[in-house]
């Protein structure tokens, strides 16, 4: 009878030493609203560059421009422009092949009232923006920008790098041409590449495989050409007008992979503010 009274206790004292330990930490209540969203109708405008949708209000011909409810409602109602058509998802695009200058789009969407998180929010509003469908040569990036790469990790290296538009010679009439990408990687000056198909003359320097007003996606097409290692680069427009390149080349100090006979590629980015020509 002893024993059983004794383990009793010692479970007791046990169970009192763990009640006395550190208190447990309230548990707090769950806000419903946390991430609730107010409904406003906003929605964005996006151009199509690659499979890259990149938020603009100007658009290149034979560009597509996306546009897009910021969330999910529960009727949409778009009208662009003077197109009759009237676009019913959260979600569409659009195919300009001339430059119209400046666009209206509009969009009236619908919501249930959120009554607890939002009970002042409108239930149907309207919101009206504009976008303009521009020429390559009109396009924004083009220009040049004055900062450091990012492999010059203390700033002792100024650089320009020059977002360039031409038009072909043989038509130099024509609303299309070509975007040169001018110091990437540094010292790459691709105007003093010849082209090795004097068929495509116009296209020596980089081929250019996405354009868009305020991105352009590029791609060194020659492989040869004094101080440039074949770069590869995503070249972006910020939105207080400078511009950011990530991009990567060749690391020729260094023997070609023997399966697939290409070298290793080097990454780098750089930063830049426009400067006057």
């Amino acid at each position: 009878m002893k024993k059983i009274l004794s383990v009793a206790l010692l479970l007791a004292f046990l169970i009192l030493l763990i009640d006395c330990g550190d208190p447990k930490p309230p548990i707090m209540p769950v806000d419903p609203c946390e991430k609730a969203i107010s409904f406003n109708g906003s929605f964005g405008i996006f151009e199509a560059v690659g499979d890259s949708l990149v938020e603009s209000d100007t658009i290149l011909t034979y560009n597509s421009v996306v546009f897009r409810a910021a969330g999910e409602y529960d009727s949409y109602e778009w009208k662009v422009g003077t197109d009759d058509r009237v676009f019913t998802t959260r979600q569409f695009g659009l195919l300009f092949l001339t430059a119209e200058g400046k666009i209206d789009v509009t969009l009236k969407a619908k919501k249930k009232r959120d009554s607890q998180c939002f009970p002042n929010d409108p239930e149907e509003t309207t919101v009206t923006k504009s976008f303009y469908i521009i020429n390559w040569a009109q396009a924004p990036i083009i220009g040049r920008y004055s900062g450091y790469f990012g492999s010059d990790m203390n700033k002792t290296d100024r650089q320009v790098v020059q977002v360039a538009y031409r038009t072909d010679p043989s038509d130099p009439s024509s609303i299309y041409g070509a975007f040169d990408l001018i110091n990437i990687n540094k010292g790459c000056a691709l105007v003093q590449c010849p082209s090795p198909n004097p068929q495509a003359v116009f296209y020596h320097e980089f081929l250019f495989i996405n354009r868009g007003a305020r991105a352009v996606n590029f791609k060194y097409s020659v492989g040869d050409c004094p101080g440039c290692l074949n770069p590869i680069a995503w070249v972006k427009m910020t939105k207080d007008q400078g511009l950011t390149v990530k991009f990567s080349y060749e690391d020729r100090t260094k023997p070609k992979d023997p399966n697939t006979l290409q070298y290793a590629r080097i990454n780098d980015t750089f930063n830049g503010t426009r400067i006057n020509p």
